[in-house]
């Protein structure tokens, strides 16, 4: 049961004096009821909470004035009842590779999915192997210049898609851990157990194709996972022998204004930093805006751990350097996955003790005021200001925020309870201490550890899921206006 730690108020007062049996818990209300109980079967009842507590007042034989407690339920279920909106989360697509190309796969979990930023393609890994999925309709809509005015459709929402998969080369000796697309999308790279990060780069030779043109050695074992910058031009690994890796990247395949590719020139990559400082693998890394607070560089790296902990390192005259370390004893365990909302101003991590954190970012006059530990007294400084603890029934392994374009900045986690949860944000809130309540969830999808969620980067309606049963998910969000 999700337990929001800053919501979670023991009720004793009114448990005490309850007569209401809640049929979504089967039980009565009793002194450990917390609101997620309560708000839960609501959210699955046509009752109104003010009727309830009429109710309830009424069935109190000392008919007592609402009490402290009874107030703050009052108004916490006043505010779910009266969103005018209700979500909808439908599984349109269970996609899975032929098994027949490479039967050991069916063995293997897939570990991660990325979509490519034009939201038209996925790509997927398991075994050994690595799957780039596109939407067969949006392929037929180019060819005959058809496409439509409706995004959803373009981005392979519609249950009537086809989506086609393609088997890359197969050129690692150990399981794929991470594959992530370029930002132009024409190059994808992936991590692997074997130490190494293999370089795909797509071809157009009468039809597209993706070919292997380069191995990145340098990892002493594992490497965990990969990204790109915003532009394209630094690409970060990290792995188990603790370190972080910033490779510079040059050339590669360009495109036209159509979008098709006019040049096959193969990337260079040359390592520029490697950054030490955790005590434990790295699991994560992830590119975020600097918001010009650290270094001088455009971009911070994002880096979490075994150690739980988050490093931030930012670049300053071409040297990379660590400029915070998230702690504040906010995760216990494990911090298996980061994200960011607001343009980079929060930072959002998900842990092996089963909370979301929740991180913001201050100016170095705003840290000086409030007194925050810094590298260097210029730099900004992060704090957490939330921390969702139980948002789920174990390790959280994946966490996405929703892409800006979505209105709606939602939430998606993912663990090892084999559960989907969407999150949002408590509106009229300081953003020094939000809220966030758990919006839907879906139960019971992967047959279980669900490994990685990722949103559509064109919009906030398509989601995709990768986890034990080896299938790629691809979900249907929505949040429809109640009249």
């Amino acid at each position: 049961m999700l337990k929001i730690k800053f919501l979670e108020v023991k009720l004793q007062n009114f448990a005490k004096s309850a007569t209401k049996v809640l049929p979504f818990c089967g039980k009565r209300l009793s002194v450990a009821t917390n609101f997620d109980t309560i708000s839960s079967y609501f959210r699955q009842s046509t009752e109104h909470p003010i009727s309830f507590l009429i109710q309830h007042q009424q069935q109190n034989r000392h008919r007592q004035l609402l009490t402290k407690n009874h107030k703050t339920l009052f108004v916490f279920l006043f505010d779910i009842m009266s969103r005018n909106t209700k979500s909808k989360l439908t599984c349109t697509h269970v996609l899975r590779p032929p098994l027949e190309q490479n039967i050991g796969n069916a063995l293997h979990p897939s570990w991660h999915c990325a979509w490519s930023n034009d939201g038209q393609s996925i790509a997927t890994c398991r075994g050994r192997s690595v799957y780039i999925w596109t939407n067969h309709s949006i392929n037929n809509d180019k060819t005959n210049n058809n496409i439509s005015n409706d995004k959803t459709n373009r981005i392979g929402n519609s249950i009537n898609d086809e989506w086609i998969c393609h088997e890359l080369q197969q050129v690692h000796d150990r399981t794929v851990r991470c594959v992530e697309f370029n930002p132009m999308g024409t190059v994808l790279a992936s991590a692997s157990f074997d130490g190494t990060v293999a370089i795909y780069e797509k071809k157009l030779n009468g039809k597209v194709e993706w070919e292997c043109t380069a191995q990145l050695e340098g990892h002493e074992s594992e490497v965990k996972y990969v990204c790109w910058s915003s532009n394209g031009t630094l690409l970060a690994t990290c792995g188990r022998d603790k370190t972080v890796w910033i490779w510079e990247c040059s050339g590669g395949p360009s495109l036209s204004f159509s979008g098709n590719i006019k040049s096959h020139q193969s990337m260079d990559f040359e390592c520029i930093a490697v950054l030490q400082g955790h005590s434990g693998d790295v699991k994560s890394v992830y590119f975020t805006p600097s918001l010009d607070q650290f270094g001088d560089g455009e971009e911070l790296l994002l880096s979490c751990s075994y150690d739980n902990t988050v490093r931030c390192w930012a670049e300053d005259a071409g040297e990379w350097y660590c400029a915070a370390t998230l702690d504040e004893k906010c995760h216990t365990s494990t911090v298996w996955s980061l994200s960011i909302t607001s343009g980079g101003a929060r930072i959002l991590t998900a842990s092996d003790d089963g909370c979301i954190g929740i991180w913001k970012c201050y100016t170095a006059k705003e840290a000086r005021s409030m007194s925050l530990t810094r590298e260097i007294s210029t730099d900004g400084a992060w704090k957490c200001v939330g921390v969702l603890s139980s948002a789920h029934d174990g390790p959280i392994y994946s966490i996405d925020a929703a892409p800006s374009k979505s209105g709606h900045c939602r939430i998606a986690s993912v663990g090892a309870d084999d559960c989907l949860n969407i999150y949002y944000e408590v509106s009229g809130r300081s953003s020094d201490s939000p809220l966030f309540d758990l919006d839907i969830s879906a139960a019971n999808i992967h047959a279980g550890d669900i490994l990685c969620v990722r949103w559509n980067p064109c919009c906030g309606s398509v989601l995709a899921t990768v986890g034990d049963d080896g299938a790629l998910r691809l979900w249907s969000y929505s949040i429809n206006t109640i009249s």
